[in-house]
């Protein structure tokens, strides 16, 4: 691999948890559990770190059986949406490997149908020529027509739990098959492909993470689109909900090129406890080749397709981009709104602690996006055609734009275009599948 996980974001740097207490509470001198020693660790924790700690609620942490009980307590809401607590085992087979347990599929509520927006290629669903495009009826008899529904039915995230499911493909036959949950890797390139319009060679790409292994699929993309001569880029980051902050970085250089070589990217501002890890991180320097990517177009202009679904790592490629590009034009809807990262500790190879702990701005000191980076043009998400196919709305915008340089879509966003996303939290926002 070209390097190891080190940084994330959630942009998270990954610390070996100190010990910090020595946690003989409780009553009649009963030694604690090791959740109780978690617990207490991961509330001193969040009284240094968390980016918010002095707008904690006031708690007695012993009143709280585990870490995820005393963060739902005293998480900072409304701004506080993206702090978790998870295994460490999750967190790593994701993060570092690619992999989580269920069926290899994301989805997404349209027009009162579970439609499925993309399927990986390990998934069983992908050898059953199921795909972008197709709905769910029924899960074991059960109609579904709502996320409450959808989540039901699915079951717990333990390999071998078994669902027959019912889909509707495009051309409006029902077909009925039965899947077991197990191990799924994940290939983060969804898509791509290259387009000619208006005389150029655009390439088109559909990014779901930015995990470790991404970066052998962004060398793979980058490599073709250099040997064809792609002058213009469509991004579509519209199911991409973060992931490791090299990657992002990476990406951000293979885009901009050499021009930025070693300019900041963006800059992290830490709680006042904590303001000596404030950094600059910077786009990759040419003299660190583990680190530079092998391929760069150097463009000047970036389309993105973005949603409700582009978050965290995917708004900062954006955000990061803007200062030094021509133009960054966002089609779809306004992205999700997390200028903010975490870091992670690996408590004890138990569990991983993932508290916001700073701030993100681009390079001009811009940030704060909480409702999200505003759309350029605002069109319907509706996965009914596959990636790559022209009558796809955000892309068929894309090239309307490259062809005539204005929007179809253009001005506030009109009802029903804020897609209806699943309600997931934490790590499994993060993998945006089931």
């Amino acid at each position: 691999m070209r390097r190891a996980i080190f940084q994330y974001i959630m942009w998270v740097l990954i610390v070996q948890f100190p010990l910090i207490t020595g946690c003989e509470k409780g009553n009649n001198n009963d030694s604690p559990t090791f959740d109780e020693k978690a617990r207490d660790d991961f509330y001193e924790l969040m009284q240094e770190w968390y980016l918010w700690y002095n707008q904690m609620p006031v708690v007695n942490p012993e009143n709280y059986n585990s870490p995820y009980d005393l963060l739902e307590a005293i998480r900072v809401l409304p701004v506080d949406r993206w702090s978790y607590v998870s295994t460490w085992e999750e967190f790593m087979q994701y993060y570092s490997a690619g992999e989580y347990i269920g069926f290899g599929f994301g989805n997404v509520l349209f027009n009162g149908k579970i439609y499925i927006t993309f399927v990986f290629k390990d998934s069983p669903l992908y050898d059953e020529g199921i795909g972008r495009g197709w709905y769910i009826t029924k899960i074991n008899g059960q109609t579904i027509n709502s996320y409450e529904a959808l989540f039901q039915a699915m079951g717990p995230d333990e390999e071998g739990v078994e669902r027959t499911i019912e889909f509707v493909s495009p051309e409006g036959q029902t077909f009925t098959r039965t899947f077991v949950k197990e191990v799924i890797e994940m290939n983060t390139l969804l898509h791509a492909d290259t387009l000619h319009v208006a005389g150029k060679v655009v390439g088109h790409m559909v990014l779901k993470s930015f995990i470790e292994p991404t970066y052998e699929e962004l060398d793979s993309v980058f490599q073709v689109f250099d040997d064809q001569g792609v002058e213009e880029l469509i991004l579509d980051l519209r199911y991409n909900g973060g992931g490791a902050m090299d990657v992002c970085t990476y990406l951000a250089s293979q885009i901009s090129g050499p021009a930025t070589n070693d300019e900041v990217y963006l800059t992290y501002s830490y709680n006042d406890k904590k303001s000596e890890w404030d950094a600059d991180v910077l786009f990759t320097d040419p003299e660190q080749p583990d680190t530079y990517p092998l391929n760069q177009l150097g463009l000047s202009r970036l389309l993105v397709l973005a949603s409700a679904g582009t978050a965290s790592a995917s708004e900062a490629v954006i955000n990061g981009l803007e200062p030094y590009l021509e133009d960054v034009i966002i089609i779809g809807d306004d992205t999700y709104g997390k200028p903010v990262g975490m870091n992670v500790w690996n408590y004890y190879d138990a569990y991983a602690f993932a508290p916001v702990t700073f701030k993100l701005v681009n390079s001009e000191g811009y940030g704060e996006y909480y409702d999200g980076l505003p759309a350029d043009s605002y069109i319907p998400d509706e996965p009914m055609y596959d990636f790559g196919d022209r009558r796809e709305t955000t892309l068929k915008e894309a090239i309307y734009y490259l062809e005539t340089g204005s929007f179809t879509g253009a001005g506030a966003r009109k009802a029903g275009i804020r897609a209806n996303l699943p309600p997931l939290k934490g790590l499994k926002f993060e993998i945006g599948a089931l």
